[in-house]
């Protein structure tokens, strides 16, 4: 699927001119799982969220969904293209995060209802690995600046779920009289 996310931008000439911050609000990239480390917690313990699916999964999807187009559908020029969006992303400020570690939920699926240092593969019982992380990005660049960009990722949530969000900025004139809302 994330491979379609370049045909989307790419090949669809709708999108094109309302991709960028006079018309976009925000981007989320959102991934859910709905089941914890799964016995993976002697490696998940040293790597946490961030490093484990944020650094290389989510934000190679990011990347995807704001470069600029690359001057051929070629390995090489969509990388330097990912590169140079990357390069343009400011510091993270530690506002700009919000970690968490999920709780036993007797709801859950299978070791969901165990809290994470529950898991016997956990060995620090008093472990602040991060199995949630919201990460607010923001990239300084003429079709992104004052967008921003949101990876929310988590382990042990109420869904499996992957997904981009794109919210477009409200129309500045309302023909409907407030009854048509866009989520929030």
């Amino acid at each position: 699927m994330v491979q379609n996310i370049l045909a989307l931008r790419f090949g669809n000439r709708q999108l094109e001119p309302t991709w960028n911050n006079e018309h976009i609000a925000n981007v989320e990239v959102l991934f859910k799982e709905p089941f914890g480390t799964m016995g993976r917690g002697v490696y998940f313990d040293e790597y946490g969220m961030i490093r484990d699916v944020v650094q290389n999964h989510l934000l190679q999807v990011l990347a995807l969904i704001a470069m600029e187009r690359p001057e051929a559908n070629d390995a090489e020029k969509i990388r330097d293209e990912k590169l140079y969006l990357l390069k343009h992303m400011k510091d993270l400020a530690m506002e700009d995060i919000v970690l968490g570690q999920y709780v036993g939920n007797p709801k859950g699926v299978g070791d969901a209802t165990k809290g994470y240092t529950e898991d016997d593969t956990v060995k620090d019982k008093n472990s602040t690995t991060a199995t949630y992380s919201l990460v607010a990005l923001h990239i300084d660049n003429d079709r992104w600046r004052g967008v921003p960009f949101f990876i929310r990722s988590g382990k042990a949530t109420d869904e499996s779920r992957v997904e981009v969000r794109v919210q477009y900025k409200p129309l500045a004139e309302d023909l409907f009289n407030g009854q048509a809302k866009r989520d929030m």
